[in-house]
């Protein structure tokens, strides 16, 4: 499975750089029971970052099984935590999703307990009291003496590697965020976990850089594997090849090749998790610019707004 014994994949999205008159496109690869939950999302902007992650996770993982996105069926475990139907927790081809706002990341993995987090650093009135009742003595004793400018974002730092560990665990927010004790001491690491899960050694955490004024952190068993981040230059033309894939015009526009320049390089079929002929810039080139798509025939008009950044590469 492209390496995913080895490693961990993970994707970054921005649901602000995929704006759309008419959403059929991306509800298009759901399915039924999908649209039905997401139809019952009054919220405009959460309805549409559910929508397009969910559509997002459906075509990599198509990518990563060989088959149609569509076809791909899902079972849940006892406290709500999806894999793919047919498999155990745990097993084969595993992954896991978190939003906020307009964020998102999915992450990939192979036959391990697998948990991502994404958190928006804000200021809450009540900080110090969800401090108290979620962190142990240890973590609430080295926030509380950490430099004021430093505390917003240890809280939240602190809140990611606990919430992807106990979604790791498939227990969620049930386990109790004060059942785990992380170390942010130097690198981050489990420091004390619930013996059902063995020891704290078993598991790695790490951060994940790449959102502005976000935490993000990822959680995992078993020995320590290389953290792959692709960013939505690979996404964006993934996801819409699948969408147009009916449209062979419209899916040639997207996925153009782009004009050569330093740092700039079209990855091999070896190099790349989703497939062959997906563009990914390595340098900040294509910043700020907007693509208009118009297919008059299904009456779909999309206008797809991106920047790229330059600060995480794709390891060969």
């Amino acid at each position: 499975m492209s390496g995913l014994d080895r490693e961990i994949h993970v994707y970054s999205l921005n649901v602000a750089h995929f704006l759309y008159d008419y959403s059929r496109c991306f509800w298009s690869l759901l399915a039924d029971d999908e649209r039905e939950r997401a139809s019952r999302i009054k919220h405009q902007e959460t309805q549409q970052c559910f929508v397009l992650v969910r559509s997002c996770l459906r075509s990599l993982l198509g990518r990563y099984l060989s088959c149609d996105a569509r076809s791909i069926r899902f079972a849940l475990g006892e406290k709500g935590k999806p894999r793919l139907a047919g498999l155990e927790p745990d097993r084969g081809l595993v992954f896991n999703v978190s939003h906020t706002g307009n964020f998102g990341l999915i992450a990939f993995a192979s036959d391990t307990a697998l948990g991502v987090d994404v958190e928006r650093r804000r200021a809450m009135t009540d900080m110090e009291g969800i401090a108290e009742r979620c962190f142990s003595a240890g973590e609430l004793a080295h926030w509380r003496a950490l430099p004021p400018d430093r505390c917003l974002q240890a809280f939240f730092d602190y809140w990611c590697f606990k919430e992807a560990f106990v979604k790791a665990t498939g227990q969620g927010i049930t386990l109790g965020l004060e059942s785990c004790v992380v170390d942010l001491s130097r690198q981050p690491r489990m420091d004390l976990i619930p013996d059902s899960y063995g020891s704290p050694d078993e598991w790695q955490v790490a951060e994940i850089d790449v959102f502005a004024g976000h935490s993000a952190g990822i959680c995992y068993r078993g020995a320590e594997r290389k953290l792959r981040h692709f960013d939505e230059e690979v996404l964006v033309n993934m996801f819409f090849t699948d969408v147009t894939h009916r449209r062979p015009a419209l899916a040639r526009f997207w996925a153009f090749p782009a004009r050569a320049s330093p740092g700039t390089r079209r990855l091999t079929s070896s190099e790349t998790p989703v497939g062959a002929g997906l563009f990914r810039p390595t340098s900040g080139i294509m910043r700020n610019i907007s693509y208009l798509i118009s297919h008059f025939r299904s009456g779909v008009r999309l206008k797809v707004m991106r920047t790229n950044s330059s600060k995480h590469e794709i390891t060969p």
